[in-house]
C-alpha cells in the first residue's frame, strides 16, 4: 500500500511506494480501492513519485486530478505520471483497480527504445483525462487486469517479467481505445526514439528545476548537446519550443496550487521562483488569460459544485 504524509493543504503530501523500499517491488497491484479513494487522506491532493494507473468500474463522487474534475465514475481508466496532483472527493462504493509502478521497472523490464514510447504513450493518456472503455472493449480489459492480478498474487518463476508483458498490451489496449478513429503517420523509429530519450530527460530536468529560473543553455550543457539540436528535437517532439515548454510546465504546476491548495498569489510565485507577484501574475495572465486571483476562485466553485 502507499504511506500518506502531510496532509496540509499548504504542504502537498508526497505518497510513499512502500512496497518498493521494504521488498524491492517496482510494481503494485490492488483491487482495495477503498484504501486509496475513500477517507480523509485520500480527500487531501497529493502527489506521487511513480506512474498509477486506476481503473474505476464502478463508483460515486469525483476524481480531481491537476485542474481537471472527473465525475463519471464507471468504466473510465486515469492515468496519472509522476508528480501530478490528484485527490478523490466524497467518494462512496469504489470499485476497481489500482496500479503502481516506478519507472525503474519500465527500463528494468523492456527494452529501453520500447519504454521510451510507452513513457510518452502514458504521458499523452494523462494529458486526455480519463479514457472511457466502451461495453465492448470492458470483457478484454478487464481479462488483461485479471492476468496482472493472478500473475501478482501467485509470483511465480520470473513473474515481474510476465507481469510488465501484461501491463504493455493493456498500456497498448487502452491506447488503442483512446485513439480510434484518428490518423497518425507512422515516425521513423531510430529519429523516434532519439527526440524521445532528449524529451523524456529534458522533462524530468525541467521537473526538477521549476523553482529556478534556468537557461536553456544550462539543460542543454547538462545533456551533453548543443541549444540548436535540443530545440530541434523538442520541438519535433513536442511542437513547442524548450523556452515554451519550461513555461508551459510553470504555468501548469501554478494552476496545480492554485487549484488544489490555500496557498496564496504571492506564496506560490515564490515557490516558483519569480522576483514578485505582480510578475507572476502578469506572467500567468498572458499565459491563461486570466488573473491567477480569478483562476483560483473559479476552480474553487468548480470543485464545489
Amino acid at each position: 500500500m502507499i504511506k500518506r504524509g502531510n496532509g496540509s493543504k499548504n504542504i502537498i503530501a508526497l505518497h510513499d511506494f512502500i512496497e518498493e523500499k521494504a521488498f524491492g517491488v517496482s510494481f503494485h497491484l490492488t483491487r482495495q480501492m477503498g484504501e486509496t479513494a475513500v477517507g480523509d487522506l485520500a480527500s487531501n491532493p497529493h502527489r506521487h513519485p511513480f506512474y498509477e494507473i486506476v481503473y474505476v468500474e464502478s463508483g460515486d463522487g469525483a476524481h480531481i486530478i491537476d485542474c481537471d474534475t472527473y465525475k463519471n465514475m464507471r468504466d473510465i481508466v486515469f492515468f496519472l505520471t509522476p508528480m501530478q496532483m490528484h485527490h478523490w472527493k466524497d467518494v462512496t462504493d469504489i470499485r476497481g483497480w489500482l496500479i503502481y509502478f516506478s519507472e525503474n521497472y519500465l527500463f528494468e523490464t523492456m527494452t529501453a527504445d520500447q519504454t521510451l514510447w510507452e513513457i510518452d504513450m502514458i504521458g499523452k493518456l494523462s494529458m486526455s483525462g480519463g479514457t472511457q472503455i466502451g461495453e465492448m472493449e470492458i470483457p478484454g480489459i478487464k481479462l488483461l487486469l485479471k492476468m496482472m492480478q493472478d500473475e501478482y498474487d501467485e509470483k511465480g518463476e520470473n513473474y515481474t517479467t510476465v507481469l510488465r508483458s501484461y501491463l504493455n498490451a493493456f498500456l497498448f489496449k487502452v491506447y488503442r481505445i483512446r485513439e480510434r478513429g484518428r490518423r497518425h503517420e507512422i515516425p521513423d523509429h531510430k529519429a523516434y526514439v532519439n527526440r524521445s530519450v532528449i524529451c523524456t530527460a529534458f522533462r524530468r530536468m525541467l521537473n526538477e528545476h521549476l523553482s529556478e529560473r534556468l537557461p536553456i543553455q544550462y539543460f542543454a550543457d547538462a545533456l551533453g548537446v548543443c541549444v540548436g539540436y535540443l530545440e530541434k528535437q523538442v520541438k519535433a517532439h513536442t511542437g513547442l519550443t524548450p523556452g515554451a515548454l519550461q513555461r508551459r510546465m510553470r504555468v501548469t504546476e501554478a494552476k496545480r496550487l492554485l487549484a488544489n491548495t490555500d496557498m496564496n498569489v504571492s506564496e506560490i510565485s515564490e515557490r516558483l521562483g519569480f522576483n514578485d507577484a505582480a510578475y507572476f501574475s502578469r506572467f500567468f495572465r498572458k499565459s491563461c488569460g486570466i488573473q491567477p486571483r480569478e483562476f483560483k476562485r473559479r476552480m474553487l466553485e468548480k470543485q464545489n459544485l
